[in-house]
């Protein structure tokens, strides 16, 4: 989907255009297709494809040498329940006094979407959310 540009009517629906392919055949699963590689979407989708079907979890028998891992689960059950609940989870801090940081996604999104500069497209600016703690 592209992006609006400076002037153009921002309530229209977008239009999707399709991306690069990131494997031969275009329809073909893992392992009847090669994979490009070409940049990070193509190697995300490998990764995706080739990891296999996802474990049932339920029937899982951990040791007590997997008691990290228990622990960890135990925190995202925790922190999704806090963000259910309307709550920020651990670790989400807010400074408005603070400023925007730059996160270099422009010229990553200029090169990969095929913008010649920033100003060809207009982000709309996404309050944050304000949370109890």
């Amino acid at each position: 989907a592209e992006l609006p540009r400076d002037g153009e009517d921002t309530t229209a629906e977008p239009t999707a255009s399709s991306g690069r392919p990131h494997k031969e055949p275009a329809g073909a699963l893992h392992p009847n297709a090669h994979f490009t590689m070409i940049d990070i979407p193509a190697q995300d989708y490998m990764a995706w494809e080739t990891q296999g079907p996802i474990f049932d979890r339920s029937i899982e028998r951990l040791a007590t040498s997997d008691r990290g891992i228990t622990m960890y689960r135990e925190v995202l059950r925790r922190e999704i329940e806090r963000v259910e609940q309307g709550h920020d989870p651990m670790g989400v801090i807010y400074d408005p006094d603070h400023e925007v940081i730059d996160t270099n996604l422009i010229p990553w999104l200029q090169h990969y979407y095929g913008y010649e500069r920033s100003s060809d497209r207009s982000p709309e600016p996404v309050a944050g959310r304000r949370g109890s703690r």
